[in-house]
């Protein structure tokens, strides 16, 4: 835990302070997705992280334990899936945080390695984005490892009206 900011999972009450967060573009906030995301991981079919600084939530990340990727499907790594820091505080960590979080629930359960789709933020670059997989012992620093167009955020599922931001 950083001095700043604290990491923990995701409850029920969370959602409307999701909802009350101005994240930017690539924060997404609707309610449906994040009632839905709730109940895959009440189900262990996904592990949710938020990011606080004091009492309000600003970032999240997920871990999927069976990813839309087919690269990763097919041999079994789960994706580091819907990361997002709020803009106003990026750069600060938060985000390496979330994935070191994820990567110690992802070795808790005897996975060797996870996977990461990366698409970018509205304001930056976006030229490519890219999946990668590292060891779940490894920092987050993987290089890419297969180029992919970038992708309307896929964890939205598709029987939500929510938009992707």
């Amino acid at each position: 835990m950083n001095s700043s900011f604290s990491i923990r999972g995701l409850n029920a009450d969370d959602i409307d302070l999701i909802d009350a967060t101005d994240g930017g573009a690539a924060w997404h906030a609707c309610a449906e997705l994040w009632t839905t995301y709730l109940d895959e991981q009440r189900a262990g079919a996904r592990i949710v992280r938020l990011a606080l600084s004091g009492s309000k939530i600003v970032g999240y990340g997920s871990l999927l334990f069976v990813s839309g990727y087919s690269r990763f499907t097919d041999q079994g790594i789960p994706e580091i899936n819907n990361l997002v820091v709020a803009e106003g505080f990026r750069g600060r960590g938060i985000g390496s945080a979330i994935i070191s979080d994820l990567q110690t629930e992802a070795r808790n359960r005897n996975f060797d390695q996870i996977g990461l789709g990366v698409g970018l933020y509205s304001d930056m670059d976006q030229r490519s984005a890219s999946t990668s997989t590292w060891d779940t012992f490894q920092t987050a620093t993987a290089r890419p490892t297969e180029t992919n167009q970038r992708r309307r955020a896929r964890s939205i599922p598709s029987t939500t009206s929510c938009s992707s931001g």
